[in-house]
């Protein structure tokens, strides 16, 4: 892979593409030096592309690396045609009209698929922190000084280091990542990400509170079913089954299997479309790594669900408002899960725990007792598995135990005496 190392001269600072001709560890060096960083990124990228080998000399004239060819000729060899015979024409460069971030990120958040449109407006709601600093610059001419300058604004300007963490993910390198694919028969805008490199700034962003003890818990559950006894059995199954509250909203009577013990999830409440903020029964189209999503009941969260669904019809809803319809998340938190928390802090949970932390919670809770990270991952309804460990599992205190205890397993004792 071709590096970029930076070199300070007199003039300013100039940057030294450098690589192995051919990938080899014993192979041949071979270099070239650039006044602009985007320009060097460019160039390894087209390094990278050609095997670790100089680029051709139509790829740099066609990636605007003309000036390379002009001046090193004797890099580049030329079969002459024979005599008497017709020089074939080059063929005529398409070369894509550079957009702005700004022009090129909406026409992005405007084509995601699978987005809800809720999701989809605060995308650009986030492109506000970027406009002013590098909105209307065009896409191909962004360097990594330019971001390193915007993440500094943004820091004081007050932004917390999880804020900017969400434009970076959300919007930003998203949009410089699909900027490097190809576009149909047009070859990609960028070579590489000029965000690469770039460090989030320092400062710890807030996680939240799980409990994983069984004292916890039941105090947790206690006084949920002391404030709303069917609050107490939505909350119930949220921790048993690690799912979202959206999910819970929209669980209908025929996602339910009590003879398999298993929910199949088929409707979801989400919040709002590109108009309003309104909470709506969906369709469930969330895909999980390309299968069904399939989460398991236990025994006691079956005779739960058999009890709520009993006179139901196929398309009835587990969970209801006092009123009938669907819960409202608003009117949910505001007369039920505030005065739970409340009630269970008062009795001494030292934790604020939403209906989000019991999702968070279970998670933790079978990661320390080995089950297998594919089933965790359908439970969740995560595509990824990373998403699964890196955002909802936390290490814990059963977890070091039980290195600490392999570790006494499988390394002698010894000691001086």
């Amino acid at each position: 892979m071709a590096t970029i190392e930076k070199r300070p001269t007199k003039g300013g600072t100039r940057y030294r593409v450098k690589w192995r001709v051919g990938g080899g560890r014993a192979a041949k060096q071979d270099g070239e030096t650039f006044d602009a960083y985007a320009d060097a990124k460019r160039f390894a990228g087209l390094v990278d592309a050609n095997g670790h080998r100089y680029p051709p000399a139509d790829q740099l004239r066609q990636y605007g690396f003309g000036y390379l060819v002009e001046a090193d000729s004797t890099r580049f060899t030329v079969e002459l045609p024979e005599p008497d015979m017709p020089v074939p024409a080059l063929p005529a460069i398409d070369k894509p009209e550079m957009p702005t971030f700004m022009a090129y990120a909406l026409k992005y958040i405007d084509g995601l698929d699978h987005v809800e449109g809720y999701t989809r407006r605060r995308y650009r709601a986030r492109l506000k922190h970027v406009a002013e600093h590098f909105g209307d610059t065009p896409i191909d001419q962004i360097e990594f000084e330019h971001l390193q300058a915007w993440q500094r604004a943004m820091v004081k300007k007050g932004l917390s280091a999880k804020t900017i963490q969400n434009i970076r993910g959300e919007v930003i390198i998203p949009v410089f990542k699909a900027a490097c694919r190809p576009d149909g028969k047009k070859p990609p805008l960028i070579i590489g990400n000029p965000m690469d490199g770039l460090r989030l700034p320092p400062g710890r962003s807030k996680r939240r509170d799980i409990i994983t003890s069984r004292k916890d818990i039941e105090l947790y559950m206690q006084c949920a079913y002391e404030i709303d006894p069917d609050a107490g059995d939505l909350l119930m199954v949220g921790i048993a089954t690690a799912m979202r509250w959206g999910d819970l909203a929209g669980l209908r009577v025929r996602d339910i299997d009590l003879e398999a013990a298993e929910i199949r999830p088929g409707q979801v409440l989400a919040r709002g479309s590109e108009e309003h903020d309104r909470w709506e029964l969906r369709s469930y189209t969330k895909s999980i790594a390309g299968d069904e999503r399939v989460i398991p009941l236990s025994p006691g969260i079956v005779a739960l669900l058999r009890r709520r669904m009993k006179g139901k019809r196929p398309d009835g809803l587990i969970f209801t408002a006092p009123m009938g319809g669907h819960w409202d998340h608003a009117r949910f938190r505001e007369r039920r899960y505030l005065k739970i928390l409340a009630l269970a802090q008062a009795r001494g949970l030292a934790k604020h725990i939403t209906p989000h932390c019991l999702r968070h919670s279970l998670l933790t809770m079978l990661a320390d007792e080995g089950t297998d990270p594919k089933v965790m991952q359908h439970m969740a309804g995560h595509e990824h598995l990373a998403t699964t460990y890196d955002t909802y599992i936390r290490t814990t205190k059963k977890q070091r135990a039980t290195v600490a205890t392999t570790v006494g397993n499988l390394i002698p004792e010894f000691s001086a005496a």
